[in-house]
């Protein structure tokens, strides 16, 4: 493993590293920042994609601190509020805004066709969708995978008497953490072009 792709689990103090991170924050943070200084922002999609962006700083400060597992995590998160409020929301009814996340789960099929149907993110969009979905599913189901996948190594070991090493994903990587941030900002920006476009307001 490169010290690039370096992980720790559990607290630490601030590494050197740090700064850097700090520095691709920035440059995450740029993907919507054009759209938040939009001046019909507020006033238009801002109700709609308010959690989902407070979601994406929230995955930014994890990945600020190194903590990569809870980045896709909350990327995953992410998405799934911004496909929830855009399929189910308009600009106008969006002021008492709720989420269940556990709800939006287990609909974010249903969630990201209607997205699709309006023109909102396309087919490219999807398949990237669907890798945040797989990195932040395998995030918050770790203890689930890791303990099927050390059975199955175990078998393994026991019938060959050999493990190979790339069988079993053990942790979300700095690089995968940056990539997912990177998209899921993205799709959040997109979105929020397209819906002051179609409110005629870009």
């Amino acid at each position: 493993m490169s010290n690039e792709e370096e992980l720790w689990i559990g607290p630490t103090k601030c590494d050197e590293k740090r700064i850097l991170r700090e520095e691709e924050l920035t440059r995450v943070w740029k993907i919507v920042k054009e759209m938040l200084e939009e001046p019909n922002f507020i006033n238009s999609t801002y109700y709609v994609v308010s959690l989902p962006l407070n979601l994406l700083r929230e995955a930014q400060n994890c990945y600020q601190n190194g903590a990569y597992l809870a980045t896709c995590s909350m990327c995953r998160s992410s998405i799934e509020a911004l496909l929830y409020f855009v399929a189910s929301r308009k600009p106008v009814d969006s002021f008492k805004a709720d989420i269940d996340l556990n709800y939006v789960n287990k609909k974010r099929n249903e969630f990201l066709n209607k997205v699709l149907e309006k023109g909102l993110l396309n087919t490219d969009d999807e398949k990237i969708i669907k890798e945040i979905w797989k990195v932040g599913d395998f995030a918050m189901h770790i203890h689930q995978i890791i303990e099927r996948e050390q059975i199955k190594l175990a078998t393994q070991v026991f019938q060959e008497s050999k493990i190979n090493d790339d069988s079993l994903k053990g942790w979300s990587s700095r690089s995968e953490a940056l990539k997912i941030l990177n998209e899921t900002a993205g799709l959040i920006s997109k979105v929020m072009k397209k819906m002051n476009i179609s409110l005629g307001l870009k």
